[in-house]
């Protein structure tokens, strides 16, 4: 997207731009993330991922893995770590992205086995898509009132991808 205002008179003003996509998607995805960063892989521990009901147990053998699924908007998502008996927990490692790379989910190090979900979403029609950080809009606050002064250049440009 890509934006220009153009300044005609020296008198301040004010304005508002917000952006969305007005699509709502029928599925989203997400990116779990897992890491050991001994290397030599979660030793038996693993993360069990639940979509909708439907689960599976995933877990690095070596360094790194990744794995990305969809969900549909209702469906309850949730990550449960299971020590399993595994040993060196402080080098295990997950997280979980939304769909623009955002971060939705890191876990604790040391990781601990609370029998339980250590997260948990049900999809919304965003996609639980987090705001992207204001450092984005080149220090503006995406949809905030911006002042504009007899000092402000003549024409300023944004994008945003």
């Amino acid at each position: 997207m890509f934006i220009r205002i153009w300044h005609y008179t020296g008198n301040a003003g004010t304005f508002q731009i917000c952006a969305r996509d007005p699509v709502t998607p029928t599925g989203c995805y997400f990116t779990l993330n897992m890491a050991d960063s001994g290397g030599d892989g979660w030793n038996g521990a693993y993360v069990q991922l639940c979509v909708g009901g439907s689960c599976t147990n995933y877990q690095v053998f070596g360094s790194l893995a990744t794995i990305t699924f969809t969900a549909t908007i209702g469906q309850l998502v949730t990550l449960q770590y299971v020590q399993n008996g595994a040993t060196f927990t402080n080098q295990i490692a997950f997280q979980l992205l939304a769909s623009n790379g955002l971060l939705l989910y890191g876990s604790p190090n040391p990781l601990v086995d609370t029998g339980a979900p250590n997260y948990g979403l049900t999809v919304n029609p965003s996609c639980n898509v987090p705001p992207s950080p204001p450092s984005d809009c080149l220090g503006l606050s995406p949809c905030a009132t911006i002042k504009r002064s007899a000092r402000t250049p003549r024409t300023r440009a944004m994008s945003s991808t």
